[in-house]
């Protein structure tokens, strides 16, 4: 009895392991873009205490309890704008990382890059970490994956809009705006 006990677990085991293989495979078909390393390489970098007075600022503390509201922190290059933003996202990801009601993504932007982060690629990050925060994966995400055009080709800006629709993943709830001030978009 406890042998076969034993072994139900192992296949157990075995399922969850393979079923998470396929979800990042999928995940990583979306878009190879990962920014939870960015995120960590970021914070890891971070110096004891360095980004308090934002965490402490009556703005900060606003934003976070006013639904849609922005925070903007313009900057020049250099000031620091990058790991304040990871300040914030690890803040944020510290407050609400037992509730499974909420979905927290992130972009970083970089100029050198504006070729490889195109709308259809940022979106598609976005909805790859929605997606990650589940247990399984959203229907509608597989049947992207199940059903492309050409396997070759990620999916279109319009699918992958359309997916998040379905799934009525909550975007855009809180914005958080860090600009370089000598960034000009073409």
């Amino acid at each position: 009895m406890a042998t076969q006990a034993g072994v139900d677990r192992l296949h157990e085991r075995q399922d969850d392991r393979e079923r998470q293989y396929e979800q990042q495979a999928i995940l990583d078909w979306f878009t190879p873009m990962d920014y939870a390393s960015q995120q960590n390489d970021f914070i890891s970098r971070r110096q004891a205490g360095t980004g308090q007075w934002l965490l402490e600022s009556a703005e900060f503390q606003e934003w976070l309890k006013i639904e849609k509201k922005t925070l903007f922190c313009p900057g020049i290059p250099g000031a620091g704008k990058t790991i304040v933003t990871a300040i914030a996202i690890d803040d944020l990801n510290t407050r609400v990382q037992n509730d499974p009601t909420v979905g927290i993504a992130y972009l970083y932007c970089n100029f050198r890059r504006r070729g490889k982060q195109k709308a259809e690629d940022l979106l598609a990050s976005v909805l790859k970490q929605l997606s990650q925060e589940r247990s399984s994966l959203p229907d509608s995400v597989k049947a992207l994956y199940d059903h492309p055009k050409d396997k070759r080709t990620r999916p279109s800006f319009d699918e992958v809009s359309r997916a998040r629709d379905v799934e009525r993943f909550p975007m855009y709830q809180i914005i958080f705006s860090v600009v370089r001030k000598d960034w000009t978009v073409k």
